[in-house]
């Protein structure tokens, strides 16, 4: 059952305390490493505005109450959202200037486009998004999207909320050159090849020609792009050998170097599920 499958059980329902000390121990334990002393760190969050709304109230019921129950749906997203801010905040007070990246996840998009228009997502989830921004600007940090789907008509909106980096999983989708002349320099990219065609059923040609073509069309000179590397190859129907074509492109087209060593890409190989 959902936790929030009517509306009359809102009242009782019991909120987690988003300053739970116990909620930030990994994160110590992950700071303390030698590794993250130097290093832009990176840390993604573990859930996003609607995305908790689905977890709450489940699609069909959550798409139903933009119509039905705005006002509830506009209540409830601004608790998802302090929710949010409030940790940030908390990471802030935790771990000043240790954190310089934060990524929330959600799914804006299908295959033609967002599941709700531009103009209603600025009604509902505008506020919000901004002031998420503001908290993760304020402290210190890069503000960072993943969303599946062609978001392309709501990334200039998402961009004036604040959004710093973005990660559209499907290049192919969204449309390399579309975004590349949309959007390159606008913000940053952090991007592999697309998990739903060119990594599932390219050839080794086509996968190395579009890991190329993110690099030049999606970065610049002064950067733009951060290549990333799909692990989870079940999920997608991929495999290991496709997955390091991708990865030994990236570094030959963004860095200029060779492919990964032995044991580079032995370690790889062991983080693929």
């Amino acid at each position: 059952d959902l936790p929030l499958e009517r509306w009359d059980m809102l009242p009782d329902f019991n909120w987690p305390d988003p300053r739970n000390p116990e909620r930030y121990i990994s994160t110590a334990e992950r700071l303390a490493a030698p590794e993250a002393s130097d290093r832009y760190v990176h840390m993604g969050w573990f859930v996003g505005v609607y995305d908790m709304i689905l977890r709450l109230r489940g699609w069909e019921a959550s798409m139903m109450d933009f119509v039905a129950e705005p006002v509830r749906m506009k209540d409830l997203i601004a608790r998802v959202t302090d929710f949010i801010v409030t940790a940030v905040d908390t990471l802030a007070e935790k771990f000043p200037g240790r954190l310089n990246g934060l990524l929330i996840p959600d799914d804006w998009g299908g295959q033609r486009g967002t599941f709700m228009s531009v103009a209603m997502w600025e009604d509902f989830f505008g506020e919000s998004y901004r002031l998420i921004g503001r908290h993760i600007h304020d402290a210190g940090m890069h503000f960072w999207l993943h969303s599946d789907g062609r978001i392309n008509d709501l990334l200039d909106t998402l961009i004036e909320c604040g959004l710093d980096v973005v990660n559209m999983p499907s290049p192919t989708v969204v449309g390399i050159d579309e975004v590349a002349e949309r959007f390159a320099g606008r913000i940053c990219f952090w991007n592999g090849v697309d998990i739903q065609n060119t990594l599932v059923t390219g050839t080794d040609e086509e996968i190395e020609c579009e890991a190329r073509m993110l690099v030049e069309k999606w970065g610049g000179p002064s950067g733009g792009f951060i290549p990333t590397a799909e692990t989870n190859l079940s999920a997608i129907g991929s495999d290991p050998r496709k997955a390091l074509i991708a990865v030994n492109a990236f570094r030959k087209y963004a860095w200029g170097l060779g492919p990964l060593s032995a044991g580079e890409e032995a370690d790889y190989l062991a983080s693929l599920k």
